[in-house]
């Protein structure tokens, strides 16, 4: 199947929802700027991020947003606008650790950061000998990271119901048995996907038991973001290490 260009679908206009929900606590902006979308004037701005304000728009009524579309597969493997695990999203009360979602990290600790054509061997048609077993020790220190922390599901059991499930180690077995150039890329980036998204949520859940929400909460200054996570109000806790 033909791949769409890598950044096809930024250009839409996007559905916007222009209410403010929420109340913010005292701020100064950071950043700011104007944007056109159709015939509408918008200012994107953030309370505490340096990082170049970015609106996705709200996906479609029952976007599948982590499920096999290959129609939307990108030339280099990710899945445009409403991937999380490359633009921030719109607020998902169901999918809180989407903030949580790193934008880069060093691949000696987070090998699924790596770029594919720097551990893809194309005259041996296979990944470099000592990648896939550090991805795969990777992946067991991230499942085995979800399983003990069973004690949110008491806390939260909602959250803890629409955690991610994914068969990270199985995954990655799988990929030593592709050779094809195209189903690699795909499937290595479905792998990278995956444990970006179960790392966030290893993270929300760090976050949520370690620092629960004070209730002077709303009472003190917006803090400065973290620029490491996609989310700057959650990663204003402090989690990047």
């Amino acid at each position: 199947m033909e791949r769409l260009k890598s950044m096809a679908g930024y250009a839409s206009l996007p559905m916007v929802d222009d209410t403010l929900s929420y109340v913010l606590p005292p701020f100064e902006l950071v950043s700011r700027r104007i944007v056109q979308i159709g015939h509408r004037l918008w200012e994107l701005w953030s309370p505490n991020s340096a990082r170049a304000e970015f609106y996705p728009g709200t996906a479609i009524s029952g976007f599948p947003f982590e499920d096999e579309l290959h129609q939307l597969r990108r030339a280099d493997g990710h899945r445009g606008r409403f991937d999380p695990t490359i633009n921030p999203q719109v607020l998902d009360h169901a999918r809180l650790w989407y903030p949580f979602v790193r934008v880069e990290a060093p691949v000696e600790k987070y090998p699924e950061f790596t770029n594919f054509v720097d551990v893809w061997d194309d005259r041996l048609v296979s990944f470099h000998a000592s990648f896939l077993p550090r991805l795969l020790a990777r992946m067991e220190t991230l499942e085995a990271a979800m399983e003990l922390r069973t004690a949110f599901e008491k806390v939260h059991p909602d959250l803890w119901a629409a955690r991610p499930r994914y068969s990270l180690r199985e995954d990655v077995s799988a990929l030593g048995a592709v050779s094809g150039y195209c189903e690699v890329l795909d499937r290595y980036s479905d792998v990278q996907r995956k444990a970006k998204l179960a790392a966030a949520w290893v993270k929300m859940l760090h976050a949520m038991l370690e620092f629960p929400p004070a209730k002077a909460a709303n009472m003190v200054r917006v803090k400065p973001a973290k620029l490491c996570m996609m989310g700057a109000d959650t990663a204003a806790i402090g989690l990047c290490a």
